[in-house]
């Protein structure tokens, strides 16, 4: 069945989708649906679309530059895909206290890139507000993938959109990837485009987006900063020969930037998004790398997460991992001004924007 084909099929149930959605925004606005506040600054990082905008490197960059500001910043999340329910301490600010299956790859990931930051995960974003700020003193919340979650008030939303997806050729869930229209970006207080291969290659689509919402729009690229070896957890350099393992969204961002770093790809095996990875599974790449002549086992900062109780297997093929960041590609003092105004409380809600 062709992309058109089922785009016609599922219709109806985008038709579906979005008067749901439009009702539950109507109820916000309206107040007919409470929200309520954690009484510190609150920042939503969130998307318009399901998958691989880059929220968790957006959320540890935030988070970085608001500690450097000596600010006591907590990061809240549902954890998406864990196997828990309720409050979870996964970080307390000094070391990692939950194991991933109980926080979810992704919040797992943040408490080991940001050492100095509390997260939090619950379903229920507000009582994990109230838990981050009564049991830990946080100053500052990042609530990470919440633009849709509107019962925790927040006093600035950043959303993520990937640079190469066209929004105006995008539908609505199960259609398409979206899972609010377009013209609702008029809630967002900035735009983050990410995985700009260039800030040249990325000026169209910086406009396209600006018109779209008239909001500000930062374009961003994720950069890879250091390979490592996961377990060893020491600086290594590019295997002369990798078997990729990759569980992402979109993975091939992640091959592309191996293929810029000169990493010669051995073989490869790709899971969908979150796998959680098995004994069997293990047991395959470990396998396939060896018989391919693999130097190490390559995969993503949130694969490695998930492959940690695995530790043992990985005596004899190492496990290495691409540490990525993320760099603003124009604007760096307009965006950490917005952040600034919004951690002294002098935010302003942003009403038509600018081009930048």
């Amino acid at each position: 069945m062709t992309a058109k084909a089922t785009r016609k099929w599922h219709a109806p149930a985008a038709f579906f989708f979005r008067s749901v959605v439009q009702a539950r925004n109507k109820a916000f606005d309206r107040q007919w649906l409470r929200t309520r506040h954690p009484c510190v600054p609150v920042i939503s990082v969130g998307n318009i679309a399901v998958g691989g905008a880059g929220k968790t490197p957006l959320v540890a960059f935030l988070a970085d530059m608001i500690a450097d500001w000596d600010k006591k910043v907590a990061v809240v999340s549902r954890g998406y895909a864990r196997k828990s329910r309720g409050t979870v301490i996964v970080s307390d600010g000094k070391a990692v206290i939950a194991p991933v299956e109980a926080s979810g790859d992704e919040p797992a990931m943040l408490a080991r890139k940001l050492p100095g930051v509390v997260i939090v995960v619950d379903e229920r974003r507000y009582r994990g507000c109230r838990v981050a700020v009564e049991r830990f003193g946080a100053e500052v919340i990042i609530l990470d993938d919440a633009f849709q979650h509107r019962a925790c008030g927040r006093d600035f939303d950043i959303v993520a959109i990937e640079a190469g997806m066209n929004l105006q050729e995008e539908e609505l869930l199960p259609a398409g990837r979206l899972r609010e229209p377009v013209a609702n970006l008029v809630r967002a207080d900035a735009i983050m485009l990410t995985k700009c291969p260039s800030l040249e290659d990325c000026e169209e689509a910086a406009s396209k987006v600006f018109h779209a919402c008239r909001r500000p729009v930062f374009p961003a690229a994720f950069e890879p900063v250091t390979m490592k070896d996961w377990f060893g957890q020491k600086e290594v350099r590019i295997p002369s020969s990798a078997y990729i393992v990759c569980g992402v969204a979109h993975p091939e961002h992640f091959m592309t930037t191996l293929a810029r770093l000169g990493v010669q790809v051995a073989g490869s095996r790709f899971f969908r998004d979150h796998h959680w990875f098995s004994d069997n599974d293990v047991a395959e790449i470990l396998r396939h790398a060896t018989e391919l002549g693999a130097h190490a086992v390559l995969a993503t900062e949130k694969d490695a997460v998930r492959l940690e109780r695995f530790a043992h297997s990985f005596s004899q093929i190492p496990l290495y991992v691409v540490e990525m960041e993320m760099r603003l590609l124009r604007d760096q003092r307009a965006f950490g001004k917005l952040i600034e105004n919004v951690v002294s409380g002098r935010a302003n809600k942003t009403t038509d924007g600018y081009p930048g």
